[in-house]
């Protein structure tokens, strides 16, 4: 039973850390649009 509760706290630390890697990325590909529009701009 104890090693079942591990592996489920160990896959909810993985989740945890894949939605935040997901959040980084999503910040980044919302700034790298709005630097290159304004780049883009004359």
């Amino acid at each position: 039973m104890s090693t079942k509760s591990d592996c489920t706290q160990n896959l909810k630390n993985v989740l945890y850390i894949l939605m935040r890697i997901v959040i980084i990325c999503d910040n980044n590909s919302l700034k790298e649009p709005k630097c290159t529009s304004v780049s883009a701009k004359p």
